[in-house]
Parts: structure tokens; C-alpha cells; sequence
């Protein structure tokens, strides 16, 4: 049984301790011997200033209560009142809820030598709890572990708007719209999906924007974050009263009805608007039970309590760079780097725009400017979290400081100027800016280690505020810079991925790297002779288009691309350009040709030239964005139009085309290319003759060309033992089969047979190669460098040196007996 109360006392009908599975383990209002009790006294706390109610319970463990119920730390409190009864009022029993034991202790007085009458040493035990709730929110993992932007709190949850979503269909038929929910949750409205009861919230002006990790500076270190009370009870220090924005005295707290987030302005509005108060007197009925029993003043009114304690006045100065303002900014030292913004709080500004408990001015005997008058530094208000700005990167000869924004001004000390504000709006905001406050620089002692790297500044203001709101940040944030972040953390992971799997093929399994290739794509047209069987080829970069795609790259749109289609089928795929062919004019050979027309008609030089500005392409590319630029109109309202190349062939199922402003070379200079294949074609002689310049027989690679031998006579061409005409191909005037009258020929050309009028091929050949063109893949190497190779070119006029390497034909005419340079007779 339980004890009975006095008829003023609070009941207490059970003090049960639950272990992890909610079974009881002790009840400590229960009658136990004696016509006693274990339980002394409960302790509740709750206050304004604290998130969560605690208290403690002692009680008394002489009989051995504490040893039996071995309390590990998980379990908890759960406590039944019963209220005194009012006359002619039953009053119903009252379950708390459930608290957390987190402590207990043997708060014993070893020093008392007093026995109970049992003869037992008397023991006391101390158990501290707090709220269940309250610890659960404590031990719960990151509810935000993405972040969050929003409002602090804003008492709504979803909001409806109408959707573009497929519904029902109404009674008149017509589709009713599906309601789209709209995420209206502020920071408390989330936390407070965590919490069987939620939180009872006011609503807020501005946003937050809490990051998933915090970082110091100026290192950038990874710090420890707060938890989720921590967090909202450091966001009710910037939160602002959505119904009243001189309200910003929020106070985050718990008590018997819950957690609450709240204006002490609010409270205020809400106290006055209750229709009954619990009331109590003082008088001499002890047993009364609306009687005071004891009244402690904890403090008396002090104006200068309130002064100190920044509740009148206080202020901050805010740094940020003058980058907006000042455009010679980031160049200046650092005096004229930073602009400053005194950020004054005056309680003479707000007053009046905040909901009283009493009427009047509670400091009719001060002003405003009397307040201002009692500025000083001790007033001056600092963040313990942010706060920072390096300034090395600009060190103009002055002691400079590594942390500037403390809330100091350096060297200041005792009262600074008389900063004032003037308030148009009549004093209805609770902090005023003055713009260009300067204070005095002194000498400071400043640890040098610090300014040993000049870098780019970092710079973060005190109490991290901005004016903006964070619909726009957090689009920012979560549709830009979070899926930028996201593709560049992807593409690093696979960087690393591939370097395991490098350091893995040519580590491990010793797989020899193998370098890349360079170069690019040309074709080789005209030549000119730079030796025997040495030519310098003139060259355009070119292009491969497939024909099956040449319309998607022309800018129309058609249907998906056939690879199956045979070469005969690609040349007779139609052109289109979508309404843009009434807007060109397609020329061939220099002649108007009708459009549209197909891709076998693609060959020689085409130009296109528009007949309208602004001219665009349906399906945009690469190539159609290239297009547009050269049909664009000048002032003269005239396009520059494009000449292209085209090399075609019947069979081929590519394209290849000439870059309208590619790279190319010319034989008439050094940015002609030279066939690799072709470098040592050269002429050996008799080594019995010419035994010091020649080294056929003797094995050697070294075949010394135009020297002078000993005797002084230089070998003549009919000396000549070998011609080299190319890789594995010899020839020489009597000991090869190479066949009188056939030549290696330039890369890319041919000969053709004399002809009689009917077209029947005689001997002889009508010139010496045709040129017809030949893709060959063309590399460079730069003259700078070429020392590298052992070469060092000293010409200005010679920048790069282009080669290639691709196999020559051999041709003439192999019935002739005409002599010629090379190659047996018949």
C-alpha cells in the first residue's frame, strides 16, 4: 500500500523503476516495514532556459533497496500523482511521463553515527533522471544527415497545391487534379516527427541553413557537430517571430505538456489571454491549500544587472569583404579590403513593438541615447562558433593579426566612439547597421608561424548570417552544387578505381604499359621531290563521317540510322535540312545545283551559302553549331557561307571531309609532312671500289652518301650497286627483277597508261604520278622539342615537324624498253 497524504499535499502514489523490458523492479512509495516508505523526496526541474526537464529522487536504502536492484543505467521512472482535492472534487490520479535514470549514487553522510531502531546504519541513495524523450533525442544518430535549408520552424508540415498528375474524372466529366504536396516542414517540424508528442511551436521569419558537417577554419578541419538539442537550442538565439520580427527572445524548453519552441513575446500574448489562474495567499491556515508556504526572492530589479547582461544594450562589429562596393578590393592592403558594419542592438528600439505584461515603460528614467552613452567594450557581444579571416595573402608592412573578427578591434581598450543610428521606421527593428565604423590599429603581438604561405583569402563572418532566403539557397544547393558534387566525387572514385587497377596490370601481374597514341587524321594530296624517292606531301586535316549518319550531322531530323543498308543503298539516302533548304543555296564545281540531293552526290567542293539571317538546324550538334556560325549575317546583312570538301567514293561507307579551318600544310615550306617510309631510300656502291664509304658486304648499316672517296674522285649514279626504293624493296641496274620502266610512287598517287583515240592503252605513261589522295594518320613534334631527340633547328620559320608513315606503291608500265632511273631491263 501506499502512504496517505496530507489533504494539501500532492499525492504520490507510485514511484515504480522499470528495467529495459518495462518489467517493475521496485515501487519506492510503497509501504515496506514500519509503516514507512523508501522514498524521501522527488526533485522536478523545469525551466525556460533548459531543453529538457531532469530531477531526483532520494530515497532511502538502509534495508538494502540499492544492492537489490542493480541498477545498470537503462532503466527508467515512472511516477503516478494524485493532485489534493478540491471541496465537493474527486481529483483523478496523474501518470508523468516516463523518465530516464542516466545516474545514481550512495549520497550517504558517513559521518552521521545516529542506528535506525533496528540498529542499522541509516543510507541514503540518489537517483537523477530526465526525460525519456529528451534522451532519446540525444542518443538518436543525425536526424539530418544530408543537411538542411528551410525555416526554422514554420508550424506546418505539407501543404496542397494542384498537380499536373492524372485523377478522376468529376460528375461533369472532366478530370479532377491529383494534389501535389508541397514539403512546408521547418527544422522543428522535422525533429518533431522523432517525438511521440512533437513540439509546440511558433513560427519563424527566417531560415536556417544547417550543413552536414562543420568545418573550423582556417585548417578546415572536420569538428565534432551538435546534437539535435544542442542544435535547436542554439537555433532559438537567431530566431525571429514570423508575427512579430521585433520578437527575437525565443526560448526552446520541456515541461509536464511537452517540448515547446516559442517567443517569450508569445508567452506574454498567451498569459493575458487565459481566462483562469491558479491562485494562491499568503496567510496563517497551515493546512490551507491555497496557501503559500514559502516565498524565496532569488533577485531584486538591477538596472545594471539587465545592462550587463546585454538584456539593454549590446553590439558586434561584422566584417566582409568590400568586394561588391569596391572594385579595387581584392588588391588593396588590408585596412581597405574589409568594410565593417556596427550591428547595435538597443532595447529602446523594440520595446514598443513588443507585447507587455505590464503597461508602460519599464525604464521611463533612460533614453536611447542615454543607453548609447553607456557603451563599452565589456558590452560587445562575440560568436563562439564562427568567426574568421585570413589576411596574408596582402602583408603590407603592418602587424597583422591571423583572427580578426573576435569582436575586438585591435589595440582598443576602455570606451570606443559614439556610434549612433537613426531609425526611420520609427524603431521597430532590433538590430541597426552603421556603415563605415573604423576603430583604432595597435600593436599586437602575433605568432609569425602563421604567415609563413600566402594564400587566397578565407573569410567567414561572425554569427553567420546573411540576407537572403532560402527557397533560392536551397535550389542552389541541392539542384546545382549537390549533383556537381556528386558527379565529381563519382569521377574521382573512378579515378582511383582505374589507378588500383594500373597500379594492379602493371604492378602485380607485370604487364608492360603501352604509350597512347597521338595525332590526327589527314589526307596527303600534293608533293614535290626533296631527294630520290624523298618526297614532301602538302596535307589537310580531315574528318570521317558515316554515311548512314551524314543527316543527323547536317541537322535534320529523320529516322534512327540503318546500319544495315550496303554502300549503294548510303548513296542514295536523300538530303533534307527541314525548312532550311529554301534558306540556302548549295553550289558544286562552282554551278547552282537543285536541292535536295543524296549523299553519292556529296563529292569535290560544295559550298553553302545563306540566302536569310539567323539561320539554325532542328537536331543541334557539334557540327550544325559550326554550320550557324559561318551563316550568321555581318552588319551588311550578309552570310560568309562555308566551302567544304568532300572525298567520296562509290564503295566506301564513310565520308571523308576536309576541317573547313583545320590544320594543313603546304610543300612549299616546312609544314609539309615527310613519309617515315621514304627517309632512308638511298643509294650503296661497290665496297671493293669504295671500300671507306661503303658497307654493303662488311655488314654494316652505315652506307655513307656523296663523300669523297680516298682517291679523291666522287662516286658517279652509274656506280651505284643497290637502290633502296623503300622497305624490302631493292633495286639496282642489272642484278634485280624490278621491272624496267615502274617507280615508287608519292603516297596517295598513281600512273596512268597512254591511250590511243579509242581509248586502248599503249606504252608509256602520260605523266609522272596523279595524285588521288590518301588518309594517313599524321603526327608532330614540336622544334623546341627536338633536342630532346638530339636535333636542334635554329630557323625561326620552322615551328613544328610533321610525319607520317604509310607504305608506297610501285607502278609504271611494264612492257616498255625505255631505260629508266631504276630497274632492270627486259
Amino acid at each position: 500500500m501506499s502512504y496517505q497524504a496530507y489533504n494539501n499535499e500532492v499525492e504520490v502514489q507510485s514511484v515504480l523503476i522499470l528495467d529495459e523490458n518495462d518489467a517493475p523492479i521496485i515501487d519506492l512509495a510503497t509501504i515496506y516495514a514500519d509503516n514507512k516508505i523508501s522514498l524521501d523526496f522527488i526533485t522536478l526541474t523545469e525551466s525556460l532556459s533548459s531543453p529538457m526537464m531532469d530531477g531526483s529522487i532520494v530515497f532511502d536504502g538502509t534495508q538494502g533497496d540499492y544492492e537489490f536492484m542493480q541498477l545498470v543505467g537503462n532503466e527508467t521512472l515512472l511516477i503516478t500523482l494524485k493532485t489534493p482535492e478540491q471541496e465537493n472534487t474527486e481529483t483523478e490520479p496523474i501518470t508523468l511521463p516516463k523518465f530516464s535514470i542516466y545516474g545514481f549514487q550512495d549520497s550517504s553522510n558517513f559521518s552521521e553515527t545516529n542506528k535506525t531502531p533496528e540498529g542499522y546504519t541509516i543510507r541514503k541513495v540518489t537517483i537523477n533522471f530526465c526525460s525519456k524523450d529528451a534522451k532519446e533525442l540525444y542518443e538518436t544518430p543525425d536526424l539530418l544527415p544530408s543537411g538542411f535549408i528551410g525555416k526554422i520552424s514554420t508550424g506546418l508540415t505539407f501543404e496542397g497545391a494542384s498537380g499536373e498528375s492524372e485523377g478522376e474524372d468529376n460528375e461533369d466529366g472532366e478530370e479532377t487534379p491529383v494534389e501535389e504536396l508541397i514539403d512546408k516542414r521547418g527544422l522543428v517540424e522535422i525533429v518533431a516527427e522523432s517525438l511521440d508528442g512533437g513540439i509546440d511551436s511558433e513560427a519563424t521569419l527566417n531560415d536556417v541553413w544547417i550543413k552536414p558537417q562543420l568545418i573550423s577554419l582556417p585548417n578546415r578541419k572536420f569538428v565534432e557537430g551538435m546534437n539535435t538539442l544542442q542544435m535547436l537550442n542554439y537555433c532559438k538565439s537567431y530566431a525571429v517571430s514570423a508575427d512579430n520580427p521585433s520578437a527575437v527572445n525565443y526560448c526552446f524548453w520541456q515541461d509536464l505538456a511537452g517540448f515547446h519552441f516559442k517567443s517569450i513575446d508569445l508567452l506574454s500574448y498567451e498569459s493575458k489571454a487565459k481566462e483562469e489562474y491558479k491562485t494562491f495567499t499568503l496567510n496563517s491556515n497551515i493546512i490551507g491549500k491555497n496557501r503559500i508556504y514559502k516565498f524565496d526572492v532569488i533577485s531584486d530589479f538591477s538596472f545594471y544587472s539587465l545592462l550587463s547582461a546585454n538584456a539593454l544594450y549590446t553590439y558586434y562589429d561584422r566584417y566582409e569583404p568590400d568586394f561588391y562596393s569596391s572594385p579595387y578590393a581584392r588588391l588593396m592592403d588590408d585596412r581597405e579590403k574589409f568594410a565593417k558594419k556596427r550591428i547595435i542592438y538597443n532595447y529602446k528600439d523594440v520595446y514598443a513593438g513588443l507585447y507587455p505584461i505590464e503597461s508602460g515603460d519599464p525604464f521611463p528614467f533612460i533614453s536611447k541615447e542615454d543607453l548609447d552613452d553607456l557603451k563599452n567594450d565589456e558590452l560587445s557581444i562575440t560568436d563562439i562558433v564562427f568567426g574568421y579571416q585570413e589576411d596574408r595573402a596582402f602583408n603590407d608592412g603592418d602587424k597583422i593579426r591571423s583572427v580578426l573578427l573576435m569582436g575586438n578591434e585591435l589595440g582598443r581598450s576602455g570606451s570606443s566612439g559614439d556610434g549612433s543610428s537613426d531609425d526611420p521606421d520609427g524603431g521597430q527593428e532590433p538590430f541597426v547597421f552603421i556603415e563605415g565604423v573604423s576603430g583604432s590599429s595597435g600593436d599586437i603581438e602575433t605568432d609569425l608561424s602563421h604567415f609563413n604561405v600566402y594564400e587566397t583569402n578565407k573569410w567567414q563572418s561572425m554569427f553567420d548570417c546573411i540576407d537572403m532566403d532560402g527557397e533560392p539557397l536551397k535550389k542552389i544547393i541541392n539542384e546545382i552544387k549537390l549533383p556537381t558534387f556528386k558527379a565529381k566525387r563519382e569521377y574521382r572514385d573512378r579515378l582511383a578505381y582505374k589507378e588500383q587497377w594500373n597500379i594492379y596490370k602493371y604492378s602485380v601481374c607485370c604487364t608492360s604499359p603501352q604509350v597512347e597514341d597521338s595525332g590526327f587524321m589527314a589526307v596527303v594530296k600534293d608533293t614535290v621531290d626533296v631527294g630520290r624517292n624523298i618526297w614532301r606531301y602538302s596535307w589537310n586535316e580531315v574528318i570521317f563521317i558515316p554515311k548512314v549518319e551524314l543527316a543527323n550531322f547536317a541537322g535534320s531530323t529523320g529516322p534512327t540510322a540503318d546500319y544495315s543498308l550496303d554502300t549503294e543503298a548510303l548513296n542514295q539516302i536523300e538530303l533534307t535540312a527541314g525548312s532550311n533548304w529554301d534558306n540556302l543555296t548549295i553550289s558544286k564545281y562552282g554551278e547552282e545545283v537543285d536541292t535536295p540531293f543524296t549523299v553519292g552526290d556529296l563529292s569535290g567542293e560544295i559550298r553553302i551559302q545563306g540566302t536569310t539571317c539567323g539561320i539554325t538546324f532542328e537536331n543541334e550538334n557539334s557540327v550544325t553549331r559550326v554550320l550557324e556560325t559561318y551563316l550568321q549575317c555581318d552588319i551588311e546583312g550578309t552570310t560568309a557561307g562555308v566551302t567544304l570538301a568532300f572525298h567520296n567514293d562509290e564503295w566506301s561507307p564513310f565520308l571523308v571531309v576536309e576541317k573547313p579551318n583545320g590544320a594543313r600544310g603546304l610543300t612549299t615550306d616546312y609544314s609539309g609532312a615527310y613519309n617515315l617510309n621514304e627517309v632512308l631510300n638511298r643509294a650503296t656502291y661497290n665496297d671493293v671500289k669504295y671500300e671507306d664509304i661503303a658497307g654493303a658486304c662488311g655488314g654494316s648499316v652505315l652506307h655513307y652518301q656523296n663523300f669523297n672517296s680516298a682517291s679523291g674522285i666522287l662516286p658517279a649514279v652509274t656506280e651505284e650497286v643497290d637502290i633502296l626504293i623503300g622497305p624490302g624493296i631493292n633495286a639496282n641496274k642489272e642484278n634485280t627483277d624490278y621491272p624496267s620502266g615502274f617507280a615508287s610512287m608519292p603516297v596517295g598517287s598513281y600512273q596512268r597508261l597512254n591511250t590511243d583515240a579509242k581509248g586502248n592503252a599503249q606504252p608509256g605513261v602520260q605523266c609522272q604520278a596523279i595524285p588521288m589522295g590518301h588518309v594517313v594518320k599524321i603526327q608532330a613534334i614540336k622544334t623546341k622539342d627536338l633536342p630532346s631527340y638530339g636535333i636542334n633547328i635554329n630557323s625561326p620559320d620552322i615551328k613544328t615537324v610533321y610525319y607520317f608513315n604509310s607504305t608506297n606503291a610501285q607502278d609504271g608500265d611494264c612492257t616498255t624498253l625505255t631505260d629508266c632511273d631504276i630497274g632492270n631491263k627486259l
